[in-house]
């Protein structure tokens, strides 16, 4: 059986993808804006990039690192808002009810 001749892969196609990723997860990671006008895209994995290479997987890992961590700090800050809409929701509302002129924020 004759060896396969070596062929380099190249990191362009993975490379182009990861950054498209990347673009998006930072699109939706940064709460300090306007949240994003469009929703986000259903995924399907890509048909048509080459075998992972060493250096590829590295930025992969890096990239799911990182879309962990965003997931984290979001759960916490869905948590906060929930909160606050908890907090918001108990005021009354009722116009028979005498509306307090301060707020009891400590609890």
């Amino acid at each position: 059986m004759l060896a396969k001749p070596f062929t380099t892969v190249s990191t362009a196609d993975w490379d182009a993808f990861l950054n498209s990723v990347e673009t998006e997860l930072d699109n939706y990671a940064d709460v300090s804006g306007p949240a994003p006008t469009e929703p986000a895209q259903h995924w399907a994995a890509p048909s048509q990039l080459p075998p992972l290479t060493a250096v590829a997987a590295e930025r992969v890992r890096a990239v799911l690192a990182k879309m962990e961590y965003t997931r984290a700090q979001l759960l916490v800050l869905q948590r906060d808002v929930g909160s606050q809409l908890a907090a918001i929701r108990s005021i009354p509302t009722r116009s028979d009810v005498p509306v307090p002129i301060y707020l009891d924020t400590a609890g």
